[in-house]
């Protein structure tokens, strides 16, 4: 699989993506995502085909990955990227939670699957621009409860980055409730 190196370099292709438009302390991804691919068939039978387990099998690999990174800073706060309740009811589970949970557990940082809401059910982002993408989720999230992310530094957790939009969207309102500083992780990107 193409796995990334990320975890080797401060500044990577993943962290550049949010250059100007967000501060970042840190970024990784685990694998390149391209079509086709194995990666993006393993995704898709995570997503859509109910194979839930590859979830925390991919954050286990991913963890074990980080600790060898030689300037990794441990965040104080594990988030995850929510799906609308409608997605999660048809779905049956969030296909980022077992990724974030594993990644928890591994590297003992504090966890919360709820921290973030989705307050709009938006079409999915895969034929979309970077534009229309970040128009379609700019203003629909939300912090839950601002004081379990104020002063600490955030962990964001999401499956597949493309332009970087929803990780944007989403570490722009962490931010706003007081959050003293942002890093992303995600089982791929492009």
């Amino acid at each position: 699989m193409p796995i990334t190196d990320h975890y080797l370099y401060l500044e990577n292709d993943f962290k550049k993506k949010f250059y100007g438009k967000l501060p970042v302390v840190q970024a990784f991804a685990y694998l390149k995502y391209v079509k086709p691919s194995i990666v993006q068939k393993l995704l898709h039978q995570l997503k859509y085909r109910g194979v839930e387990e590859i979830s925390s099998m991919m954050g286990y690999w991913h963890a074990t990955q980080l600790q060898q990174c030689p300037y990794f800073e441990k965040p104080e706060l594990l988030v995850i990227v929510p799906l609308h309740k409608s997605k999660l009811k048809k779905r049956g589970y969030n296909q980022v939670k077992g990724y974030a949970s594993a990644l928890s557990k591994t590297l003992s940082i504090p966890f919360s699957d709820d921290a973030l809401k989705r307050n709009a059910n938006t079409n999915t982002q895969t034929k979309k621009s970077r534009y229309d993408r970040w128009q379609n989720v700019n203003e629909i999230f939300e912090v839950n409860n601002a004081e379990i992310v104020k002063d600490k530094h955030i962990f964001l957790a999401d499956d597949v980055v493309t332009t970087g939009a929803t990780l944007e969207a989403c570490g722009n309102r962490l931010l706003e409730a007081g959050a003293k500083s942002i890093s992303f992780v995600a089982m791929a990107t492009a």
